[in-house]
């Protein structure tokens, strides 16, 4: 088991006004759902020029921010891109049809070597394949909340796994505890890390 977090979530009154100021930003998509990696996949599709950028990493999130640990909502997806000279860029595609900046990422490093990611030949049934079987290792007495991030890499060391996620989970019988109108939520990180023949592993800190 990993770090032991918590989650603050407001009042009922302060979440609705929360929602009434992000209402673009409630998409609905489950992360652990085999619809999130095909919304991945088209905006890849979508967004990255096969022909100007080589993609060489991609990860999906949650939406991030205090109270919204616990979302399981897929929020946005960032990813690193290599030109034609070799040099790697970042951008992040939300799922509201906002685009992020293009910025450089590790400038002065050459990445023409490193192989392309092609996120089509991870189909959305195996991805929400590998989620199920990681909910498989999470022990009896803690519950499954969310996909927090998803991850394929291609520049990391050879031998490493390329692809990583990481679940916030919840103990069953825990109760949530309140106190001038917050209530505090105790959730776990875990990680886990998916081999060249599939196989996924929890990760023990």
């Amino acid at each position: 088991m990993n770090r032991k977090l918590t989650v603050l979530v407001a009042s009922a009154v302060a979440l609705l006004l929360s929602a009434c100021n992000s209402l673009t930003s409630i998409v609905g998509v489950a992360m652990d759902t085999p619809e999130a990696w095909s919304k991945v996949q088209e905006i890849i599709d979508k967004n990255v020029d096969a022909s100007t950028w080589k993609l060489v990493s991609l990860e999906m999130n949650q939406e991030p921010g205090k109270g919204k640990e616990l979302n399981n909502d897929l929020y946005y997806c960032s990813v690193v891109m290599v030109d034609k000279d070799g040099a790697a860029w970042q951008q992040a595609f939300f799922l509201n049809g906002i685009v992020g900046d293009l910025s450089r990422y590790r400038e002065g490093t050459d990445f023409s070597t490193t192989p392309a990611l092609d996120v089509k030949t991870l189909t959305p049934e195996a991805y929400a394949k590998q989620i199920e079987e990681a909910k498989k290792l999470i022990p009896t007495d803690y519950k499954f909340e969310c996909v927090e991030t998803y991850s394929l890499d291609n520049m990391v060391e050879e031998g490493s796994p390329k692809c990583r996620f990481n679940f916030n989970i919840t103990e069953k019988d825990a109760k949530p505890v309140s106190n001038a109108g917050r209530t505090v939520t105790e959730y776990y990180e875990v990680p886990f890390v998916v081999d060249e023949q599939g196989v996924v592993t929890m990760l023990e800190e």
